[in-house]
């Protein structure tokens, strides 16, 4: 049974958060959390689980739909994870991750006391 609640699905044991389409529309991916857990369905398939998922940091595709990130709380810390790989560990990260174009995203985190912006470039 399938239910509509102000964009969350709910499945039993289950629970989905309806979150991002890429740009060109041929990808689709949403948060879920199911035995306390949460993860992150991308093309229809699970990616890993995580205590939570930020959100604040909610799942985006790059502008070509070629990347795909979102941000994860694992124990006390939280990190980046773009195309699967998980980035390094903050203590928070306050912002989305914002794609600048294809090859290059960044985000705002706070590490020991101190708040940066975080800039990546995808080779």
């Amino acid at each position: 049974m399938l239910r509509l609640h102000s964009h969350m699905l709910e499945f039993p044991l289950m629970k989905v958060l309806l979150e991002s389409l890429s740009h060109d529309g041929k990808r689709f991916a949403y948060w879920a959390t199911e035995d306390g857990k949460s993860f992150v369905v991308l093309d229809g398939k699970e990616e890993k689980r995580y205590d939570g998922i930020s959100r604040g940091g909610h799942p985006v595709f790059s502008p070509g739909g070629k990347h795909f990130g979102y941000v994860i709380f694992k124990e006390k810390n939280c990190f980046v994870v773009l195309d699967g790989k998980e980035g390094k560990e903050y203590d928070r990260i306050f912002t989305d991750i914002i794609f600048d174009s294809e090859d290059t995203f960044h985000y705002l985190a706070l590490k020991d006391g101190g708040v940066y912006l975080v800039e990546n470039r995808l080779r």
